[in-house]
Formats: C-alpha cells, structure tokens, sequence
C-alpha cells in the first residue's frame, strides 16, 4: 500500500519515525511530509500571504521520500499531491502526542492533515496516542497489526479519528466506534513577564466526569477504550436548513 504520513508534532517527532520504520518493515511504500516545526492546534490552516519552501531529508527510517514543509499540516498534503504528485491508497495524520478527542479536533492540525488528505480525494485518518510523552509503541503496533482492516472502513466523504487511550496496554479494554463529545478544560491563563510587558500562555487540564455514563468519544477514552469516529467534510446543520427552507424572507 502507499501511504503518506503528515503530522502536527512535526518531522522529528518520535512518533511519526516510528510509524514510519514500522510501516516500511512491513512492505508498504511510505512518504512522509511532515511540518519542520512543531504546528499543534493550527486547525485546517494554510499559508497564503507568504512563500514557503521545503527540505527533503534523506534515510528517514524507510520512507521512500521525507519532506520537512514550511507550513502546516494541511500545506504538507498539498505539497506532496501537487508538487511531488504523490496518489497514496491511504493518508495517515499522526500518531499524535496527545489526544484528539471531542471538540479539540476543532482546533488539532492532526485531525486537519487527515481532512486536507479527503478534500484531495484520499481515503484518511488521524491517529493519536492520548497522554503527553508515551511510548508509541503501542499505538504503532494496534495501526500496524489493524492496517488492512482499518482501511476497509474507509467510506468516500468521511475520514476516521482514532484515539488510543493512556493506560497501560494490558488495561485496554476494546475498540468501540463512538460519537465525537465535548472537551471541556479548567481553562486559565498563564502569566509571563518578558522583555518589560506581560504575555500569557494558555494552560489547563482536560475535566474528568466519572459519573457521566454519555457514550462519546471523550468519556469512553477515559474509561479505557480505543475509540473510531468518523467525521464529515460536510457541516451543515441539516435539521435547521430543513426548519429555515421553511421560513419566509
């Protein structure tokens, strides 16, 4: 199978060479374009005011061609359907350093490589290893192990979102295909003094609800199960196109 690999945690992240290795190992022909730099949280952006270039990087763990962009996740895409003419069978944005889970794929350049991989017309996913500085190994295996079957699920309009859970391995208890839900943070602001004037950083940590029994993709991470969901290009409200249509001007 061809397969492109993008990235918000960019080309060095550990985690996208591992995939990388592994995949090649197992005979499939991987292309890596990944973002120079660290690109979380940049959503479904491009660079459109400035020119941007790219390095190609050579004996990155396999890969038949590795791209550090200038740019984001979703420029990486571009640039290797556009420029280079790369037609994968498959796109895979990850594995992430962290979770991508309820509305935080709003905001995740990993869940934007998968999409910018659909709108090119590619089967795509986002793959994400929920917990900051985890082995990947794991989540590297469960893909790798799965490949054939995950892309079997791949329908025309919809990509996947698959979160591995932080917990030891041995305390996964199971794969479910489950809704997107809310994340919700004790979000709060950091303050900095630098160079004589205040800037702010933003911190917080994700809120655990342990009595709420809502099957959703947030909630079932938390209780220890690998969760699929599929998302849509297409966001229309159609309950409240149908209710406007009905509506006078």
């Amino acid at each position: 199978m061809k397969i492109l690999l993008t990235n918000d945690d960019g080309i060095s992240s550990p985690n996208i060479k591992l995939l990388a290795k592994r995949l090649s190992e197992n005979g499939h022909h991987v292309f890596v374009f990944a973002p120079h730099t660290q690109k979380s949280a940049c959503s479904q952006s491009l660079t459109v005011h400035q020119a941007f270039g790219y390095t190609e990087t050579k004996d990155y763990f396999g890969a038949e061609c590795a791209v550090a962009v200038e740019g984001t996740p979703s420029d990486c895409i571009k640039i290797a359907v556009h420029i280079f003419k790369i037609v994968p069978d498959l796109v895979v944005s990850g594995p992430n350093e962290g979770s991508n889970l309820g509305t935080d794929i709003l905001y995740s350049g990993t869940v934007a490589g998968a999409m910018q991989g659909l709108i090119c017309g590619f089967p795509s996913l986002a793959l994400s290893q929920c917990g900051r500085n985890v082995d990947p190994e794991y989540c590297v295996e469960f893909f790798c192990r799965n490949i054939e079957k995950i892309f079997s699920l791949s329908v025309k309009g919809s990509m996947l979102n698959i979160n591995i859970p932080h917990c030891d391995p041995k305390e996964i208890k199971g794969v479910r295909f489950t809704k997107m839900g809310i994340s919700e943070y004790n979000d709060a602001y950091m303050e900095i003094e630098e160079n004589g004037r205040k800037i702010y950083r933003l911190t917080g940590e994700l809120l655990r609800h342990e009595d709420d029994a809502e099957e959703c993709n947030v909630k079932l991470s938390q209780r220890g199960y690998i969760t699929i969901t599929p998302l849509m290009l297409d966001r229309t409200d159609y309950h409240k196109l149908d209710e406007l249509n009905k509506t006078e001007w």
